[in-house]
C-alpha cells in the first residue's frame, strides 16, 4: 500500500517572511500615540469653543443683507426681499429655457429656508414665485403628466400676479 501523501523531493519549503512581534508592537504604539495626540487637539478645540468668552457668544452669522440670520421679523423680511431682488436681477429677460430660471428657483427656495422668521405674507409671496418658476421649468422641459409626475399648470397670468405681488410686498414698486 502506498502512502496517500507523497513528500516532494528537496528541502522543505521555508515559512513566509512576516514582521516580527516587535514591528507589530511598534505600529500599534505609533497608532495609539497619533490617536492620543489628535484626541488631545480636538478636545482642546472643543473646550476653547465652549468657553464663556462674552465676545464669542454675541457673534451671530450674518446674511448678505447684513441682517442676523436669526434676528427679528423685519431683519428677516429685509434679508429675504434683498435676496429676491438679487436673484431677480440675475435672470435673463425674457427667459426662453429652463436653465434660465432653474438657478433662480433653487436660490429663492434656499432663501426661504435661510429666512424662516420672515413675515408670512412675504414668505407666501416668495413661495408663489418659486411655484411659478417651477411651472415654467416644467413647460420648458416638456415634463409629461405621467405616473407620479404632476407638473403644475402653466398659467402665465397667475405667474405674473405672483411676480407682481412679490415686487409689491417687498416695496420695489415704490419710487
Amino acid at each position: 500500500m502506498q502512502p496517500i501523501y507523497q513528500p516532494a523531493a528537496g528541502p522543505p519549503p521555508s515559512t513566509p517572511n512576516r514582521p516580527g512581534r516587535g514591528g507589530l508592537l511598534a505600529i500599534v504604539a505609533a497608532t495609539a500615540l497619533i490617536s492620543a495626540g489628535l484626541g488631545t487637539a480636538v478636545g482642546a478645540l472643543v473646550i476653547k469653543s465652549s468657553s464663556t468668552d462674552a465676545a464669542a457668544q454675541t457673534v451671530q452669522p450674518a446674511n448678505g443683507a447684513g441682517a442676523s440670520a436669526t434676528g427679528d421679523t423685519h431683519a428677516q423680511d429685509v434679508g429675504l426681499c434683498t435676496r429676491y431682488a438679487t436673484i431677480n436681477s440675475a435672470i435673463p429677460k425674457p427667459y426662453d429655457n429652463a436653465m434660465d430660471i432653474l438657478p433662480a428657483a433653487s436660490a429663492l427656495q434656499a432663501a426661504l429656508e435661510d429666512y424662516p422668521g420672515a413675515s408670512e405674507p412675504i414668505r407666501q409671496a416668495m413661495s408663489d414665485v418659486v411655484a411659478a418658476y417651477y411651472a415654467r421649468i416644467a413647460v420648458f422641459g416638456g415634463v409629461p403628466r405621467q405616473g407620479l409626475a404632476e407638473p403644475p399648470p402653466d398659467d402665465r397670468q397667475s405667474a405674473q400676479a405672483a411676480y407682481d405681488k412679490a415686487w409689491e410686498i417687498c416695496g420695489f414698486d415704490e419710487g
